[in-house]
């Protein structure tokens, strides 16, 4: 017989004396309990969300399920390895129907869980004791990237016309870094230099043609990932307005020359003076 299917019976008795009843009767055979996919949303594609940055976005994650019977539900937050984390829906007699919880990333202590995976435990059981758990799983991520400047550093004031600006922007979601200059402590306009998207350590960042610059200027460095963490440092320099000449005195001799291996003017020689050390 096909579960959920309806079949239908008929029995009939005769006693000695010839005297006959007849009964009809159908039933439906259940034989489990199924739950519907679970759509997770309020999350990124790959279900992550960061509930405890305050920034009322990816904060919550929502869970919407639908079971065509009624069962007795309960539904729990756990840990990879099965540590329970708190209940969402204690157990309880619900009818059958679409049903919908939010976690905000909070245990049953009331204090926010540190990053990793977790899962919605929900369990199922009708009236004839047939039982189904299904499970999905979300993401904590509340950190932000990892963002430096490592050169310039704050308060230089000796350049010469190019300024390299070397920094580190790491993190295992990154979704965009952006660089900016601006004039003053205090910058109300600000100049895109570069972004990026992939993470990077102790790379150059930018050259700077600083010959048009004078004075204070402020270097800020933002990212920002997946799940809207942001990470920003900023670096105040000072650009004076006589600018090193590092590199002097620079000569190319000879200027043309073929490197065909005919072993005639197959070299040259670069000579140069250096203003200080690097």
């Amino acid at each position: 017989l096909a579960d959920e299917e309806e079949t239908h019976t008929h029995m009939s008795a005769e006693d000695l004396g010839g005297f006959t009843v007849c009964d009809d009767t159908s039933f439906f055979l259940d034989t489990a309990v199924r739950i519907g996919t679970i759509d997770v949303s309020g999350v990124s594609e790959d279900q992550v969300f960061s509930p405890l940055n305050a920034d009322t976005v990816y904060d919550k994650a929502e869970f919407s399920y639908e079971i065509a019977e009624n069962v007795f539900t309960k539904i729990d937050m756990v840990e990879r390895n099965g540590t329970f984390v708190k209940t969402l829906h204690p157990q309880s007699f619900d009818l059958a129907g679409r049903r919908t919880f939010t976690w905000n990333g909070i245990d049953k202590d009331g204090t926010g869980v540190l990053d990793g995976d977790y899962y919605l435990d929900i369990s199922a059981t009708d009236v004839c004791h047939n039982f189904e758990e299904k499970k999905v799983k979300v993401t904590v991520d509340n950190t932000p990237p990892v963002v430096a400047i490592v050169t310039p550093t704050g308060g230089e004031s000796a350049f010469g016309r190019f300024i390299d600006i070397v920094g580190t922007i790491t993190d295992e979601r990154l979704h965009e870094y952006t660089l900016y200059l601006g004039e003053g402590a205090a910058p109300a306009e600000w100049r895109k230099l570069a972004s990026g998207s992939k993470s990077v350590t102790n790379q150059a960042l930018y050259t700077l043609d600083a010959g048009e610059l004078i004075g204070l200027y402020t270097i800020r460095l933002s990212a920002a990932d997946a799940v809207k963490n942001t990470a920003e440092v900023v670096v105040q320099i000072i650009i004076p307005e006589e600018k090193i000449q590092l590199v002097t005195d620079v000569v190319v001799q000879p200027q043309a020359f073929s490197p065909n291996g005919d072993q005639v003017s197959d070299t040259t020689t670069l000579r140069y003076s250096l203003a200080d050390q690097a």
